[in-house]
């Protein structure tokens, strides 16, 4: 086979001939346009499965705290509006590790699962009572008065 004869291992079409020293005997097996669709399908299912595991994390995470907000008068119940908030005080860095500060949020959910699911450290707030506290100092759902 000369040069001008060799085929796209996925398309089969003709290629252009490349020398590369990282591939075998220093012709690729795919042209680019192969290359490229094949690069990002594995993107692709890279993405799924890590939302996937996201998703996973965050169930076992909602189950362990209860799923509900932790906040006194609050009736949110909704999984969606679920978020973990930190359950001393914010300036308080000493109990902030490096890991945690440079993290991901997306992987934070799996964070807690391996360090199985520590209570005395975090607790389960809606968005909006995690919110007021942050801005406010304090949530206004502790002054309802729910009986």
């Amino acid at each position: 086979m000369t040069a001008a004869q060799l085929t796209c291992g996925r398309c089969h079409l003709p290629k252009e001939t490349s020398k590369s020293p990282r591939v075998k005997r220093g012709r690729r097996t795919y042209c680019s346009a192969c290359r490229e669709a094949a690069r990002q399908d594995a993107n692709l299912q890279k993405r799924r499965s890590r939302r996937e595991r996201v998703r996973r994390f965050r169930a076992q995470v909602m189950e362990a705290f209860g799923g509900e907000c932790e906040c006194p008068g609050c009736l949110n119940k909704a999984p969606e509006f679920m978020t973990i908030e930190h359950a001393f005080d914010r300036n308080d860095r000493k109990f902030y590790s490096v890991e945690e500060a440079t993290m991901k949020p997306c992987y934070f959910w799996g964070l807690l699962v391996k360090k199985r699911f520590p209570r005395d450290l975090y607790r389960m707030l809606c968005h909006n009572c995690k919110v007021a506290r942050q801005h406010e100092g304090a949530c206004p759902c502790e002054d309802l008065d729910v009986g």
